[in-house]
């Protein structure tokens, strides 16, 4: 699988960035929302990265931060269920708490982050 990225939008002021991904299967064309026109007014693979580093990253260092964030799992499902490989997912769970405010700890919330990351 290829992943194909390009930034379509910087915003100085919430210092972050839009990326588009999409691959060769799950096509720009395929992810895209589009107007009554049939024009792209954006993608299922656009996605904001904010930029946590000050000065920003220039040169390979902001393709490295692009890169990091790609979301390769997300396309590689949605390639397996354009393919009949997998069926579409359902998000019950997600269904069942949606619109439930949750509220934590930033600090708490990261240190959970950082054990379930590590696998501990």
């Amino acid at each position: 699988m290829n992943i194909n990225y390009r930034i379509i939008s910087v915003d100085n002021e919430q210092h972050s960035i839009v990326v588009r991904y999409s691959t060769d299967v799950a096509t720009e064309d395929y992810l895209a929302y589009r107007d009554a026109e049939g024009n792209i007014t954006g993608s299922r693979g656009d996605f904001n990265i904010n930029i946590w580093t000050w000065p920003a990253p220039t040169g390979q260092a902001l393709q490295d931060l692009i890169e990091d964030n790609a979301p390769v799992e997300w396309l590689g499902l949605i390639e397996k269920s354009m393919t009949g490989e997998i069926p579409a997912t359902s998000l019950d769970g997600a269904k069942a708490v949606k619109g439930t405010q949750f509220k934590r700890d930033a600090v708490a919330l990261v240190a959970a982050r950082n054990a379930r990351r590590a696998g501990i």
